[in-house]
């Protein structure tokens, strides 16, 4: 689930980011047969690895956002989030299928404007 208070530092994260490369790529991403238009856990999966990769090197771009976001996400103070596993956190986000819902539409609209 993605919280209401969670948006504001998500779209800090978003604007702070080259999208432009990634939307390319996913352009001729090959993510096989969609059933209703929908994406299952292992393509979901796999387009967030394929995010994540082409986002992990702009990541100085948003150090300054990440334990604030975690804390939002998980409801705790930026203190207890600095003690988080990062490797369990980024796990549970690409988990999290409104988490992967919300960066699929909004890469496909993306994807569109860039048509």
């Amino acid at each position: 689930m993605i919280k209401l208070e969670l948006l504001p530092k998500l779209f800090q994260i978003i604007a702070k980011l080259d999208f432009k490369p990634l939307v390319i790529k996913l352009k001729g991403l090959d993510l096989g047969n969609l059933k209703g238009n929908k994406l299952t856990d292992e393509q979901g999966i796999e387009l967030l690895a394929e995010v994540l990769a082409d986002l992990m090197p702009q990541f100085d771009k948003i150090a300054e956002d990440v334990i604030p976001f975690f804390a939002l996400y998980n409801g705790i103070s930026e203190e207890e989030a600095k003690k988080l596993d990062a490797g369990e956190e980024i796990n549970k986000l690409i988990n999290d299928g409104a988490f992967v819902n919300f960066f699929k539409t909004a890469l496909r609209k993306r994807v569109e404007l860039e048509r």
